[in-house]
């Protein structure tokens, strides 16, 4: 097929374009897989940060210290993907309960977790509670979608820069000698040299 084809150029475009295409394939491929990866890594690192807050709740759970249980709790709403936290005594009765705010309930709740709160010292270890979390996952998708654009951007940016090299290819290193090739057989034709 290729041996068909007049023009050196349209042989080395149709070689070209469809590596050019896989690799662009691939390198997309890549950066989704990446985006899934980072999103995942950022929800176990949060979901492991909501679990310390279970630790830190221990203590004035069993001493009844609402004052500083409420503390931890607005601490807490200030994660904005935080959409609503509970916490149960030992018996499933509601201990407290607190909402985020009106623009932060307005996303998709994506997941809810529980953690056990477990008080412990030198002569005890006793479950006080349970401490859950509805999480939404709005910064995490934010995330995602940054790193995709950035990718997408530095792919455009590949892409141009292949498309320069290819037009300086063709434009200087094959059009250039093949003009002046093309331009010596006319000047040798006019003057009539080497010509029989």
């Amino acid at each position: 097929m290729l041996s068909r084809l007049p023009s050196l150029k349209l042989k080395l475009l149709l070689i070209l374009i469809p590596a050019a295409a896989l690799a662009l394939t691939l390198t997309v491929g890549l950066m989704l897989y990446n985006a899934e990866q980072q999103f995942d890594k950022k929800l176990q690192q949060k979901q492991q940060t909501l679990g310390s807050y279970a630790d830190l709740l221990a203590d004035p759970l069993w001493n009844f210290n609402t004052k500083r249980v409420d503390g931890i709790l607005e601490t807490m709403l200030l994660d904005t993907d935080i959409l609503r936290i509970s916490i149960l005594d030992e018996s499933g009765n509601a201990v407290a309960d607190k909402f985020a705010s009106e623009q932060a309930m307005t996303q998709v709740v994506s997941g809810e977790y529980a953690y056990p709160i477990s008080y412990s010292n030198a002569h005890i270890k006793q479950r006080v509670g349970e401490l859950k979390i509805v999480l939404g996952y709005q910064s995490l998708e934010d995330d995602k979608a940054q790193f995709i654009l950035s990718g997408v951007f530095s792919i455009l940016l590949v892409i141009a820069a292949l498309a320069a090299g290819i037009w300086l290819l063709f434009s200087r290193l094959m059009d250039a000698p093949l003009q002046a090739l093309i331009e010596a057989i006319e000047h040798s034709k006019q003057s009539g040299s080497f010509t029989r």
